[in-house]
């Protein structure tokens, strides 16, 4: 399993806010009300729909978080799954080693490399209101952005953070 932790460390993009709190019961237990469950006490909806998104993957760890009103899901592959209280499929957040990128984002990428910019956290997010697209953060001794690439490698958004 991929220990995708050191992913949400940073402050990132509104986009990433979310999956912030997956990565939080990783590393602080008992992080005010948000606690790591197991899923034999998964409600039977919420279940029902990691099963249908986890693609045979199994649930590791899971939070109720009651201030954003979802569950966030995390899987033996290391994606974070979130649904929200009825069980409506919100977004799925998973991380793509390096070796492994789709020609899209490697040419969507190699002009920053070019450029002499680090470039790490590969994330490949389908979300339920804006479809697949990746995000990579890019840093150099100027710089310190977020890019958000359509499947095809095309750049729909660059965000300072």
């Amino acid at each position: 399993m991929w220990d995708i932790s050191h992913l949400f460390l940073k402050k990132r993009c509104n986009m990433k806010t979310t999956t912030m709190i997956g990565a939080l019961f990783f590393t602080i237990s008992g992080f005010s009300n948000l606690k790591a469950k197991s899923q034999q006490t998964l409600p039977f909806v919420i279940k029902s729909t990691v099963d249908t998104k986890a693609k045979g993957h199994k649930i590791s760890k899971w939070v109720n978080d009651h201030q954003r009103k979802k569950y966030i899901v995390v899987i033996s592959n290391g994606s974070v799954i979130e649904i929200d209280l009825q069980g409506k499929w919100l977004r799925t957040t998973q991380p793509l080693p390096e070796n492994k990128l789709p020609s899209a984002l490697k040419s969507a990428i190699k002009p920053y490399l070019n450029k002499g910019f680090e470039i790490d956290n590969y994330i490949l997010i389908d979300d339920a209101f804006n479809g697949k697209f990746y995000m990579v953060d890019i840093t150099s001794d100027d710089e310190d952005s977020t890019l958000s690439i359509d499947m095809n490698g095309k750049l729909l958004k660059k965000e300072k953070r």
